[in-house]
């Protein structure tokens, strides 16, 4: 999940191991959130308008803006306002059960392979 205009360089560097886990693990699927703040429906049709424009088709089918007031969505995940770039693993039920901050890094990748059971 972007919290931030910056943090698509982190986020590309999940990707390959997001794509690996999906073919490998059934009913997994990855998804990148854009968490920007809530704003009038003008501005929303601009930015998603602007998504359309510049992502690749697959990447497109996959990112998805999220409307919502900043802070309220990230009290709600017990997310710092400064955290920056989030992984979230999220069951079914919408319950996060695990996460990490930031680009990837080995330690990172092995916490969400452990999470997943394929250590």
């Amino acid at each position: 999940m972007g919290v931030g205009r910056d943090d698509q360089g982190m986020i590309d560097t999940w990707l390959p191991m997001a794509a690996s886990l999906e073919a490998a693990v059934p009913g997994l699927r990855y998804y990148e959130i854009a968490l920007v703040d809530d704003v009038n429906f003008a501005l929303k049709a601009v930015i998603t308008a602007g998504m359309r424009a510049t992502l690749p088709d697959a990447l497109l089918s996959r990112t998805m803006p999220l409307f919502e007031a900043r802070a309220p969505v990230l009290a709600s995940l017990e997310i710092g306002e400064d955290a920056g770039m989030q992984v979230l693993l999220v069951d079914r039920a919408g319950a996060v059960i695990w996460q990490a901050t930031g680009a990837w890094s080995e330690e990172a990748g092995a916490g969400l392979r452990a999470a997943l059971g394929r250590e």
